[in-house]
């Protein structure tokens, strides 16, 4: 009988760092199955299974599968049990080769795999293989597979007794070293694939990022059928810089490491607005990328469509409805809340939680406890606690939306405005701004207003707007203030996400919603940038348009918001090193 090398994929739908990651549109087509037509490319490999778990959740994953003609086996052991999980399949195919493929890396190179696969089946000795070190030094981009000997495979099951030994594919060998092959042997490689360093694993939402940008550059010029060039990728990721750094801040886990969840309590409605949910979502993926955390949202308001979301693990909580928080607490290291006020419902369940509690712009709240109370604001009031080591509050605070920072414009092109009036626009901006706008900057001036989910549609003027557009809940606003050459909004989340991209903006608060002394601070700070009424603002936007002489002023601001994300997750990690509680 011919020999059989089983390539053994091993996915779930539940990650706690990107839930159903494996159902991510990749120019089209799924990552799971993107990477299951990489390996159908093998010449050595002569079956494939999807190794996923007998659970509800995954039914999605099953079906998908085997819809596309490819095997899968549904463990009915331990979830947590992935060691136990491959070796069922092997036995069940009655594997002579195992190559054990991570179904998150859909850049995996086959032709590497085919020539480890062809060197230990040519030596009858050897039960490992691995690649050996570059030429050139450093190491090679691979990530996602190896390859075993059905013999040290088995070797390997029986020494795996440690939880994270059963979790972990190898790990009895690379991280307990309780066993070793009795001969290991190593294939050279091309040194091109060491030519970079790059994380090709899709943990995070900043991964699926930086795929999807290669996916969707790789099939913008090439076949349906063909499948991304590794090299290509190496290329197209040296020739650009921005593309490289999408994903280069992620922490990658160790066998070893133990990952600490955190819950997010947030909330978002026509009162509320999206900020607090917007900030939300960034903590989350700051968490998760630069920590290795697991994280869920849990929002309390209104269900609305909000595109961040689709690739975190949340939950909607409709109401007081927090029956689902008790248990949710009771598995957490630190339960962040970011709410415009804390009220009794939530305040019991918190008051009895002995993690600990980060408040995100609240320090007045009547909790018992609180570990930290981060205030993203350039200026702190001074309340109750301001003098405790508990209080962090200032320009590197603000916890905003990634954003591409704008550079200096062309005088001759056409100038266009963005105005920003929030999620939900309570005091109904949009029925009183549109005409004073257009009476107050030139038709020359491009008006785009930014309509929010929450909010009514403006109401323009009957003699018309030739130059006014409307745009409906964009899914990434932080992606657009890059096309702008100024912006007018309210004092806000907005406000200072434009100052991040170095979008020239005016802040207005016409109806002194925020504190007058805040205001004033602000006015102090960067009167360029603020004014009192809608009329003077649009006077101080058009004023920017002509001169454009502000860039290098946000130059600062722009650097110290950019470091609000790294900044609040070291403040978190530090925290759950830390035994101590500070009392607000």
């Amino acid at each position: 009988m011919a020999a059989k090398t089983v390539a053994i994929i091993g996915a779930r739908l539940n990650s706690s760092r990107l839930p159903r990651k494996h159902l991510l549109d990749l120019a089209g087509k799924p990552l799971i199955l993107r990477l299951i037509d990489r390996l159908k490319q093998s010449t050595e490999i002569t079956d494939f299974v999807v190794a996923t778990t007998d659970d509800v959740y995954n039914d999605d994953l099953v079906k998908l599968v085997k819809e596309a003609g490819t095997d899968v086996y549904a463990h009915g052991g331990d979830v947590n049990d992935l060691m136990g999980r491959v070796d069922a399949v092997a036995q069940k195919y009655q594997a002579d080769t195992i190559v054990y493929i991570c179904g998150d890396s859909p850049l995996i190179e086959v032709q590497t795999i085919d020539r480890m696969v062809k060197a230990i089946a040519s030596d009858e000795a050897a039960d490992y293989v691995s690649l050996a070190p570059p030429s050139v030094g450093g190491k090679f981009i691979h990530e996602g597979f190896d390859v075993y000997t059905r013999s040290f495979w088995k070797q390997m099951m029986a020494a795996a007794t440690e939880p994270f030994e059963r979790e972990h594919v190898g790990a009895v060998w690379h991280s307990s070293g309780k066993v070793k092959p009795v001969k290991a042997i190593a294939v050279d490689d091309d040194p091109v694939f060491a030519s970079i360093t790059q994380r090709v694993s899709v943990d995070t939402p900043a991964d699926y990022n930086f795929m999807k940008a290669l996916y969707e550059c790789w099939y913008a010029d090439h076949s349906p059928q063909s499948v991304v060039d590794l090299k290509w990728v190496i290329a197209t990721v040296k020739a650009d810089p921005k593309l490289a750094q999408l994903n280069a801040h992620v922490h990658q886990k160790t066998a070893t490491e133990v990952a600490a969840k955190a819950l997010i309590i947030c909330e978002a409605s026509a009162d509320a607005g999206l900020g607090h949910l917007a900030r939300a979502c960034v903590v989350a993926n700051a968490l998760q990328e630069l920590n290795a955390m697991g994280v869920e949202i849990m929002i309390m308001g209104e269900t609305v469509d909000y595109a961040p979301l689709s690739v975190l693990k949340h939950t909607w909580l409709s109401g007081d409805n927090l029956e689902h928080l008790q248990d949710k607490l009771e598995k957490t290291a630190v339960v962040i809340i970011d709410v415009k006020d804390v009220g009794d419902p939530l305040l019991a369940l918190l008051n009895g939680y002995q993690g600990k509690i980060v408040l995100i712009d609240n320090s007045e709240s009547n909790l018992e406890k609180v570990d930290l109370a981060w205030i993203p604001s350039f200026y702190f009031k001074g309340v109750k606690g301001a003098d405790e080591s508990g209080v962090d509050f200032g320009w590197q605070n603000y916890l905003l939306k990634p954003v591409i920072q704008i550079p200096l414009s062309e005088t001759s092109k056409p100038k266009k405005v963005l105005i920003l009036t929030g999620g939900s626009d309570p005091q109904g901006y949009s029925q009183s701004w549109p005409e004073i706008l257009l009476s107050g900057l030139p038709e020359t001036v491009g008006i785009h207003w930014v309509q929010g989910p929450f909010a009514k549609e403006p109401k323009l003027p009957s003699h018309g707007a030739s130059n006014w557009q409307t745009l409906h809940s964009p899914d990434d606003l932080a992606s657009l203030y890059k096309n702008y050459d100024a912006a007018i909004c309210l004092y806000g989340v907005s406000f200072f996400e434009c100052l991040k991209a170095k979008l020239p903006v005016i802040a207005v608060d016409p109806d002194s919603s925020v504190g007058i002394v805040e205001w004033l601070m602000l006015e102090a700070t960067l009167p360029e940038f603020t004014a009192p009424t809608i009329e003077a603002a649009a006077d101080k936007a058009l004023s920017l348009l002509e001169k454009n002489e502000n860039m290098k002023m946000l130059d600062q601001i722009s650097m110290d918001l950019h470091k609000g994300s790294k900044k609040f997750a070291a403040a978190i990690s530090h925290l759950l090193e830390s035994d101590a509680a500070h009392v607000l």
